[in-house]
């Protein structure tokens, strides 16, 4: 087992779904903040000068320093915390979208899960064999 103290157990094979997630929050945030209007009409929602567009893509820039920070030092809590907000953010991009934001949300929300479900299943699995050795 691979460890920094001994209550923290490192998952090196489930941090690497943390590089998808950092890929993902990364190349959606830069247009975010960074030219907007060019990305919007491509997922079916309108141009706008409102200043929330540019706030979600200074968040999702943030998240991508934070998912980068936690796969330099994955331990199982941390990144059971990762899955837990991303499950969160699955939930709501999907509500999101049933109720009429455009389809775009779809979009994310089945970008969020691919990662949600990978790094679950890596969770599990790498959890299940360290409690074996």
């Amino acid at each position: 087992m691979n460890t920094n103290r001994s209550d923290e157990i490192f998952l090196r094979k489930t941090a690497r779904w943390l590089l998808y997630v950092a890929a993902y929050t990364f190349f959606s945030g830069i247009p975010l903040l960074l030219f907007p209007n060019a990305i919007l009409p491509l997922l079916g929602f309108a141009p706008t000068e409102e200043p929330w567009v540019r706030t979600t893509g200074m968040f999702l820039i943030g998240l991508t320093i934070i998912s980068l920070g936690v796969f330099r030092s994955p331990t199982a809590s941390m990144i059971k915390g990762t899955i837990l907000v991303r499950i969160w953010f699955t939930i709501v991009l999907l509500a999101l979208a049933l109720v009429g934001y455009g389809w775009g949300f779809y979009l994310f929300a089945g970008i969020v899960l691919i990662g949600v479900v990978g790094s679950s299943h890596a969770y599990l699995t790498e959890v299940s064999r360290l409690c074996k050795e």
